[in-house]
């Protein structure tokens, strides 16, 4: 599925739009504190800071970035700084992305569904069509998501809060400690299973047709029913998905060496920075070489989307019993008749 071009040029178009969105800004440093003590005690708050962030998220953040798209690491990072310190930038982000990968994840969402369940190929400007008149769904099931752990976090913004007004509110905050402690859970928990629902209901509207609320409900309730096979589902969805980016990267590395071993002065040309002084045919080899070295990841974005799709495709089969050739129905029927 990854190298078919109606599924590629989505992804493509993904990788773009979240390359030119927003990004996640840097922590500000307390090295513009001018007072001694002031700077000594805000430099050892913002080191304990830092350490709770980097057990919190830190670890996880790392290996989601080593092993799964940039958009859905981005997501991740986000949804950890938004938990974490409630950054507004870090909802800008997350919304951004879910946004992206919802509208484009359902264009390959679609492609994949439809060959797959009823061996019916159609273009990505049909699927596009598709998204843009269900991403009403796409953004109830993003809204519920965000809004649900948004709800799981306010217990404990207001402890903390609580928490400041006074020494004996302080006092009776620790005395529950082991109860925040349990809501936290809760709230990692959640964010955890919503997210991954989440990214199946992308799946389920493009396969079923679905609404927003039912699509993140079956989800989540696939995912509860079935979690060490939606775990290792979604290992082999990884596993392909890095498949398809290393043999992005060996397409790519063998084709510069047979055009570095023909034109080896063209290869020294790409080796040198672009400048002002560079010709317009110059620029256009260097700008068409940074291109095609995104190559390897467009594969493995392309590959997550339509892994996740065939995800929710074996996990409705399993829990509902329906044959794969009854997904959908209707529905595409009457959508291809249009």
């Amino acid at each position: 599925m990854a190298f078919r071009v109606r599924i590629l040029l989505p992804a493509a178009l993904a990788m773009v739009c979240a390359a030119y969105g927003p990004e996640l800004a840097t922590e500000p440093q307390s090295g513009d504190n001018t007072n001694p003590v002031s700077l000594s005690q805000s430099a050892n708050a913002e080191q304990s800071r830092d350490l709770a962030g980097m057990v919190a998220i830190g670890g996880f953040e790392g290996v989601m970035t080593a092993i799964v798209p940039r958009q859905f690491s981005q997501m991740v990072r986000a949804s950890g700084r938004l938990i974490y310190s409630g950054s507004w930038n870090a909802l800008l982000v997350l919304v951004w992305n879910m946004l992206v990968v919802g509208f484009f994840g359902l264009t390959i969402a679609r492609c994949t569904a439809l060959e797959f369940c009823r061996q019916t190929r159609i273009s990505s400007i049909v699927a596009s069509r598709f998204a843009i008149q269900r991403m009403g769904p796409v953004l109830l099931s993003t809204g519920l998501v965000i809004g649900i752990v948004g709800l799981c976090l306010v217990p404990l913004v207001v402890t903390a809060e609580v928490s400041k007004l006074s020494y004996e509110t302080g006092q009776l905050v620790s005395a529950i400690w082991g109860v925040m402690y349990l809501l936290s859970l809760a709230v990692v928990l959640a964010a955890g299973v919503l997210g991954i629902g989440w990214t199946m209901s992308v799946g389920a509207i493009g396969t079923d047709d679905c609404d927003g609320a039912d699509a993140l409900s079956r989800g989540v309730n696939y995912f509860l029913s079935h979690k060490l096979v939606t775990y290792c589902y979604l290992h082999v969805v990884i596993l392909a998905a890095n498949l398809a980016k290393s043999i992005g990267w060996v397409l790519l590395l063998a084709s510069s060496s047979l055009l570095n071993s023909r034109m080896p002065h063209l290869a020294g040309k790409l080796r040198t920075p672009a400048t002002q002084e560079t010709s317009l045919g110059e620029a256009l080899q260097h700008r068409t070489h940074d291109v095609l070295q995104h190559l390897p990841d467009c594969l493995q974005l392309a590959a997550f989307l339509s892994g996740l799709t065939l995800m929710y495709v074996l996990l409705r089969q399993k829990e509902d019993a329906v044959n794969i050739a009854e997904i959908d129905g209707s529905a595409v029927k009457s959508f291809i008749a249009q």
